[in-house]
């Protein structure tokens, strides 16, 4: 098996585990991309990118190295909300979906732990969240705006505030804020 680097793609790769929450909300706003994502047409100017995806992965702890894929959903597929972002709610190990959860925000996995990889095809030249284009070392937080991250809770606590997923964001701008005050 080879590994090669691919400068027409970046792929974002998290552990995720319910031992911290029976949900993980993913809130984040995503690449516009145009509907037809294929056929080597000229990329067009005002998109951000050709494709993107979110998977889903089981590890099979038993043999190094496989990963078996549990879901996949591609950018034609994300449910937009009206201020542009997208909200998905993942219920681990094969928990009912809430009934307060719209449909098309649902993503129930029988995984109880694994691994999200977010991928990106061909990103605009200039689009900010190219991470290739980064230097080396911690992502600004100013770029988390385009990483799907998420926040754990209970049913209850997304019953409560149906925004929690945009908790993260906060939190990030208030531990950053807090940063350039000590300086």
């Amino acid at each position: 098996m080879a590994v090669v680097p691919n400068p027409y793609a970046n792929y974002i790769v998290a552990l995720v585990d319910s031992k911290f929450g029976e949900l993980l909300v993913l809130r984040f706003k995503p690449p516009q991309t145009p509907i037809q994502t294929y056929h080597g047409a000229p990329f067009p100017q005002k998109y951000d990118m050709r494709y993107y995806s979110i998977s889903f992965n089981k590890i099979d702890h038993t043999k190094p190295f496989v990963v078996y894929g549990e879901k996949t959903i591609a950018d034609v597929d994300f449910p937009r909300l009206p201020d542009g972002t997208v909200q998905l709610v993942v219920g681990f190990g094969g928990m009912s979906k809430p009934d307060f959860v719209p449909e098309e925000q649902w993503v129930g996995l029988k995984m109880k732990e694994g691994l999200i990889v977010m991928r990106s095809i061909l990103p605009r030249p200039d689009y900010p969240g190219n991470f290739w284009k980064l230097p080396k070392g911690k992502i600004p937080p100013e770029l988390d705006q385009y990483t799907p991250g998420g926040v754990y809770c209970s049913t209850e606590e997304l019953r409560e505030n149906p925004n929690i997923g945009l908790r993260r964001a906060q939190l990030l701008k208030a531990k950053f804020n807090l940063v350039l005050k000590d300086k």
